[in-house]
């Protein structure tokens, strides 16, 4: 038996009390059954004690929830597909122990090599956070944007211009595809007349997706919470949009890419880097060399070929993340707003400088 001193079962636990907090109870009911598994020395146990990490820092829970809706997706758990609305199931809100052991039988070769693939969520609705800090950026330098996402996994929020955004203080679309981003908004709307152009895109990841390929688009959608349908419909749409779209993704970690990408500024673009719940995942030594880079290529930027860092962060895990964006020559960083993970509600301007904590 196992006590709540073992790092990996306060893992399970926190994550599973972290999606009740964050709108998804069958999310909670998975992982309090794969922990009380974890706990029974299961066949859970028997696939996390081949972590070699901290689960904290490579988000164990979420890699094994992926696991298993990876294996609801492919008709491999019938018993717990019959729970998930993903799949058409439907959930009374009772105890999951049951159909959760029934998808570790014979699944744990499966969840033990699931678990070794990074997360990869790419949630289109963090969209609606970023796109403040665009249009601010596009205001501020009347510029063609230069898009150069880090942490990109499969590109979707490169797209962001393409999506349509609606809530109670303003609504922006430039194209015509039905991927809508609705938002519980509080606060001003952001400069919604800022033109806009797109000079190009591109992204790395250390493992990008692709998602022309059937197991890469099915791999995003496991990421997906089961019973947060109205993310997997939003999900599938920018992933029809992506497909046809022309966007750059490149192999690597961010600290080499952006040196590259960095290198000889192009006048007559605003350059964004930008990423999303995403600095969490990179050691300390990386966290600072990247914005070592970062800040040494701003300062040598001028009028003519701006540079702009924005991103989508919490300050620690029991945090909302913040919008903050950062604007060369000048080096200015505001504080934009406050945010929801999955874009669900975003505070913006004064009602968002006020930080905001998540249950732990």
């Amino acid at each position: 038996m196992t006590d709540d001193s073992d790092p990996v079962l306060a893992n399970f636990r926190w994550q599973a009390a972290h999606c009740g907090q964050l709108g998804s109870a069958l999310s909670q009911a998975v992982l309090d059954a794969v922990a009380a598994d974890i706990a029974a020395d299961g066949v859970a146990r028997a696939v996390v004690e081949t972590w070699p990490g901290d689960p904290f820092a490579g988000n164990l829970a979420t890699r094994f929830l992926g696991g298993l809706h990876r294996l609801v997706l492919d008709g491999h758990a019938p018993d717990l597909a019959a729970h998930y609305p993903s799949c058409d199931g439907t959930w009374s809100g009772g105890p999951l122990t049951e159909a959760v052991a029934a998808a570790l039988d014979g699944n744990q070769q499966f969840l033990t090599d699931y678990i070794t693939l990074p997360p990869q969520t790419n949630e289109v609705g963090r969209a609606a956070a970023l796109h403040g800090g665009f249009l601010a950026a596009a205001a501020a330098t009347r510029l063609p944007l230069a898009l150069r996402e880090i942490g990109a996994s499969a590109g979707l929020n490169l797209l962001w211009d393409q999506f349509r955004y609606v809530n109670q203080a303003y609504s922006w679309k430039m194209a015509t595809h039905d991927v809508w981003i609705e938002t519980n908004w509080e606060g001003e709307a952001p400069d919604t007349t800022a033109p806009v152009q797109i000079a190009d895109r591109a992204g790395c990841d250390i493992a990008p997706l692709d998602v022309r390929r059937p197991d890469d688009a099915r791999r995003l959608e496991s990421y997906v919470w089961a019973d947060q349908t109205e993310r997997l419909t939003r999900l599938r749409g920018a992933i029809a949009v992506a497909q046809h779209a022309d966007v750059r993704l490149d192999e690597a970690d961010a600290e080499t890419w952006l040196r590259a990408e960095l290198a000889e500024p192009v006048a007559g673009v605003c350059t964004v880097i930008f990423h999303s719940i995403f600095w969490q995942y990179m050691p300390g030594e990386k966290q600072a060399a990247v914005r070592g880079l970062i800040e040494s290529a701003g300062a040598a930027r001028d009028d003519r070929t701006p540079l702009a860092w924005l991103r989508l962060e919490p300050d620690d895990l029991d945090d909302y993340p913040r919008v903050r964006l950062t604007l060369w020559p000048g080096g200015t960083e505001q504080l934009l707003g406050t945010a929801h993970f999955h874009g669900t509600w975003v505070k913006w301007g004064a009602a968002g400088q006020k930080p905001v904590r998540a249950a732990r």
